[in-house]
């Protein structure tokens, strides 16, 4: 079967499958290009987009998306039909589904945008928004391979992400067609405007409110829609009617578009930092606003899902990651031991987990104007914790918490210097300290290039002139390596009698260069002498081993550990000071709060934290200087056992008197009906049921 992407109506039927009581039928489609989604399992074959659910076998004639030219047009359908008793069976059609030409393209773009309409019109919404996924579908297909060249499809995708947010979030289902919507519409960052992420427009109020003539502003935009996805989900786990499985699986697909949201952000922000990209704006500031609205919205649909996946955890689960090419969300419960010192500061309001984010060298946050701190040019990570209502604010800790994680090297020199004799003989290298940057640290680490040899090294600091020992003419000096005794350790096991111990490197060197007085002159360089004192250690008079020569690398890096402001959306400094196991390869950060964390050289995420070492000073501290928060805290508690509970009770007497009666159809013509009756309630906490079922 063939036909022509956007333009063809192709009809499908499901025949002669036999199931108990009424079947349900869901059609799904895909191509090798198409958007892949965060899930904790991925296909290389393309991500399988719903396109109809129902119990009728044949949906409505529908179109389709372009396949690859590459992989010969081909489009997969994908049919998944269950009965009553949950039995499934599946199918798979292939598909020829080839690209209009480029003038027949623009005309099926704006017919299929006129049935959009219609369809809205008539309340049609899963073929509205399948309508929408397609066009977006076959817009990623013609990037993918180049179709008709050079294309900006900017307006056809802003349209496509308007149109998905029009359509009300009612059900499971129009979650999951309309996250995928999303998915495909915004999976190029560099095609996806600020007005797209957010946008405007006006709409009439209800009739009631129609009479006091009164217009008001309804956001409409792909983070607006993801946060709406994320809020029927909250209603539906809080009515327990949906499955811990299910709210994982639908966290995936709004994770994606977020992700998505937060790429797009970053890349036309940058556009504006930097005054290049399509003119869609002159309006730098108005542009940024709609950047920050949207990173702000997604992250809250994120956040509130977190909740969902939280309330669903037992201790002995493993954590939920969900996980895309730049993107990283792990939600996980705390463990029984941390629970009890942290139910201690929260009141026992029930479960207590960790929310990890962690961005590959991706900044959602470009949008922030404090530009000393801005282009990072590194990703995010943040930490944080909930009680399965919100997120927690932790701060003023008494002993930091500690981070360390891999990072780009952005040292500032890379020098290298081969066969150095240990005679007198003093390298140089000159760099800059640019002190508008901000950072207060600046590391060097030498890098011997036999591991088997431990040279030894002195090193001296100049402003404005290379440093003469004879004259004493250095800032700054210090010897290398560092004695064991002297050196930073951090023990990472939290088990009994088992230690794991991560060390400084013994060939760094941490100064801070904005401490030292420098007087005026023409040169404003710094320059770094480096004296090799032996070829591998010193006797013990303190003189070398052997003579010799050594070889070794030199790396200079500005470092500077920062949080991102939520509240005033900058980059801040507070309370983040750069920890001593920095390297070439890991940024170490030690804050007195949790947040979302980077750093002007390196990417920032969490260790495992010690509750009980590191919520000590918050908690004794804090409730003797302000021990309202806590009152309040277990006032409110006590509230809710007196008058919550009771309440909760009556309604649920109430509900004895409730009877529903539903009616089940038959497929003959004279019926010798059976009725099988399962109830699930599911194998997760708090899961059960006291409900009495009659037939």
């Amino acid at each position: 079967m063939e036909g022509i992407a956007l333009t063809t109506r192709f009809d499908l039927s499901c025949l002669d499958f036999e199931g108990q009581g009424a079947i349900r039928y869901e059609f799904y489609y895909r191509t090798k290009a198409t958007a892949s989604v965060s899930t904790l399992t991925t296909s290389g074959s393309g991500h399988n987009n719903l396109f109809y659910y129902g119990l009728s076998p044949s949906p409505p004639p529908f179109k389709l998306p372009s396949g690859l030219a590459s992989d010969d047009y081909k489009v997969f359908i994908f049919v998944q039909i269950i009965d009553q008793t949950d039995t499934r069976k599946t199918s798979e059609l292939e598909l020829t589904v080839r690209l209009p030409t480029f003038e027949d393209l623009l005309t099926a773009i704006d017919v299929t945008n006129a049935e959009v309409e219609t369809t809205i019109r008539w309340g049609n919404k899963m073929e509205a928004v399948h309508l929408s996924t397609i066009t977006a579908a076959t817009l990623n297909n013609i990037r993918a391979e180049g179709a008709y060249g050079e294309g900006d499809w900017r307006k056809a995708r802003q349209g496509s992400i308007y149109n998905v947010g029009r359509v009300p979030i009612e059900s499971v289902e129009s979650v999951i067609q309309s996250s995928e919507s999303l998915i495909q519409a915004t999976h190029y960052d560099d095609q996806v405007t600020a007005d797209a992420q957010v946008s405007c427009f006006a709409t009439l109020m209800t009739p009631q409110e129609s009479f006091t003539s009164t217009l008001f502003l309804l956001m409409i935009s792909a983070a607006t829609q993801l946060y709406n996805m994320a809020k029927l989900v909250s209603l539906k786990v809080t009515k327990r009617r949906i499955t811990q499985d299910m709210v994982e699986r639908l966290a995936g697909v709004i994770f994606t578009a977020a992700f998505n949201v937060f790429k797009s952000s970053e890349v036309v922000a940058s556009w504006k930092h930097n005054g290049n990209g399509p003119p869609e704006d002159t309006n730098t500031t108005e542009v940024l606003t709609k950047n920050r609205n949207a990173t702000t919205v997604a992250f809250r649909a994120i956040d509130l899902l977190t909740d969902q996946i939280l309330k669903g955890k037992r201790l002995v689960e493993d954590v939920t990651m969900i996980a895309s090419q730049d993107f990283q969300s792990i939600t996980g419960d705390v463990g029984e031991d941390e629970l009890r010192t942290s139910r201690r500061h929260f009141c026992e309001l029930g479960s207590f987990g960790t929310q990890v984010f962690h961005s590959r060298w991706r900044n959602p946050f470009e949008y922030a104007t404090n530009f000393s701190y801005r282009n990072l040019d590194i990703g995010i990570g943040g930490l944080h914790f909930s009680d399965s209502l919100e997120k927690k604010r932790i701060l003023g800790l008494e002993e930091p918490i500690e981070f360390s994680i891999l990072r780009h090297n952005q040292s500032v020199v890379t020098a290298e210097f081969d066969d150095v004799g240990v005679d007198g003989t003093m390298v140089y290298i000159p760099f800059k300290y640019n002190e508008s940057i901000g950072t207060t640290d600046t590391f060097i680490f030498l890098a011997p290039k036999n591991p088997l040899m431990s040279p030894t090294f002195t090193l001296y600091l100049a402003y404005g002139i290379i440093p003469n020992v004879t004259l004493n003419l250095f800032d700054m000096s210090t010897t290398l390596p560092t004695p064991a005794n002297m050196s930073y350790s951090l023990n990472l096991s939290t088990e009994v009698n088992v230690t794991r111990t991560v060390t400084s490197d013994p060939y760094s060197w941490r100064v801070r260069l904005g401490d030292v007085e420098i007087g005026d002159g023409n040169d404003t360089n710094w320059y770094l002498g480096i004296e090799p004192t032996s070829v591998d250690g010193t006797d013990d008079e303190g003189r070398p081993k052997q003579p010799g020569t050594v070889s070794f690398s030199v790396f200079i890096g500005h470092t500077e550990c920062l949080f991102f402001n939520e509240k005033d959306h900058s980059w801040d400094r507070s309370g983040c000071k750069v920890g001593p196991l920095t390297t070439t390869t890991h940024l170490h950060c030690r804050c007195d709060h949790l947040t979302k964390f980077s750093g002007l050289t390196g990417l920032v995420a969490p260790n495992e934290i010690n509750f009980e070492r590191a919520l000590k000073g918050f908690l004794l501290k804090n409730l003797i200087q302000n021990p309202i928060g806590i009152m309040t805290c277990c006032v409110l508690f006590a509230f809710y056992i007196a008058l919550c509970v009771p309440w909760t009770r009556k309604n649920d007497a109430k509900d004895l008197g409730k009877i529903t009666i539903t009616a089940i159809f038959d497929d003959t013509k004279h019926p010798k009906p059976r009725y099988y009756l399962r109830v699930f309630t599911g194998p997760r906490a708090n899961a059960g049921t006291s409900a009495k079922i009659f037939y």
